[in-house]
């Protein structure tokens, strides 16, 4: 199967068949397929269900299809139910450790690493998003999954900052974009510039324009996202 992955990422059907206690419904096998998709062409995905459809199950089926090492990063409320998730799934415990963002390994050998509400990261000064990028990035790249139903909080930089963590923000491989750095930037500069801007529609316009351009050229060929 990894192989039909590799060589035929387009066209992989969703029958998965998993010997887990967990049955996934059709929304979520095609969320899983367009997950793997991804991963294996831009080597990061973007998993933005809004809350309740199963992200975690996702993630977990995606561990199970691809039978990678994995570093799970989560905040401490949720660990109960990712590890529920796992053991429902039947993935062996040498499979994978979980870690909250503040306590993470100092090495690793893991093929992905899934971040759950990835949105946290939007500050690239930080010191957890410096250890996370690390731990994404050496002692080679892995594959990057990321949870969040709300990726932007504040600015542009909010998404940038998080698709960094597997995309080279100067070689990008996305459609049509090489560096993200360059397309980014002057989005950045244009929001922080409507926080002057007095007159209202032009800061609704503006803001709008940004959306827009942000979800067409970037997040489209890496966003899974679903509503109810």
């Amino acid at each position: 199967y990894q192989t039909l992955i590799s060589y035929f990422d387009d066209i992989i059907d969703n029958n998965f068949k998993f010997d887990s206690k967990i049955t996934l419904f059709d929304y979520q096998k095609d969320a899983l397929n367009s997950a793997i998709v991804k991963l294996n062409r831009y080597n990061g995905a973007i998993l933005g269900d809004v809350v309740g459809l199963g992200k975690t199950i996702i993630a977990v089926g995606i561990l199970k299809v691809l039978k990678y090492k994995s570093i799970i990063i989560a905040p401490p409320a949720v660990h109960k139910q990712w590890i529920k998730t796992l053991e429902d799934f039947n993935i062996d415990k040498s499979f994978y450790d979980i870690f909250t963002y503040d306590k993470l390994p100092k090495e690793n050998e893991s093929q992905i690493i899934i971040i759950d509400e990835s949105h946290k990261l939007k500050n690239d000064k930080s010191t957890r998003y410096s250890k996370i990028e690390e731990l994404c990035k050496t002692p080679f790249r892995k594959k990057v999954l990321l949870l969040s139903a709300t990726l932007q909080n504040n600015t542009p930089a909010d998404i940038a900052n998080q698709i960094y963590l597997f995309q080279d923000k100067n070689n990008s491989n996305l459609p049509h974009i090489t560096s993200l750095e360059k397309f980014f930037n002057p989005l950045i500069t244009l929001f922080k510039a409507m926080k002057k801007e007095e007159d209202k529609t032009i800061v609704t316009t503006t803001i709008k324009n940004i959306s827009t351009d942000i979800k067409n050229s970037v997040l489209k060929p890496l966003l899974i996202r679903r509503t109810r």
